[in-house]
């Protein structure tokens, strides 16, 4: 129950219109990054490809590379991840934010603090 409890504050402070998420627009919105986005997206995607032969069935979904299997396996699954990583180089990195970018994730975080503080969140 008190998982659930702490949810709360959570949902209480999401944004109900996910295209308007102002976090992602920071990020997304700039072009420079486009290259590197791309980039990033293949490595997880060849990522998943090598967990799954790893006996850890992995996909990409949107934006985010999901694995199956994990629970009770933990180590295993870091093994894997390791031995797929130095197959496959680390992930490349991302073009570092503006500094326009980083005020308005700074703006935003203090705005989620304030929710989830104002939502019973300590």
């Amino acid at each position: 129950m008190l998982a659930i409890a702490s949810l709360l504050p959570l949902a209480a402070c999401q944004n109900e219109e996910p295209e308007a998420d102002a976090a992602n627009a920071v990020v997304r919105g700039n072009p420079d990054r486009a290259d590197s986005e791309r980039l990033q997206k293949e490595w997880f995607t060849r990522m998943g490809g090598c967990l799954t032969e790893a006996g850890f069935p992995s996909k990409m979904e949107g934006d985010v590379l999901t694995s199956a299997g994990t629970v009770g396996r933990q180590d295993d699954f870091d093994a894997a991840w390791a031995t797929c990583e130095e197959s496959l180089g680390e992930i490349p990195a991302s073009d570092p934010l503006t500094p326009e970018e980083l005020g308005t994730l700074y703006d935003l975080y203090l705005e989620a603090d304030e929710c989830l503080r104002d939502n019973g969140l300590p």
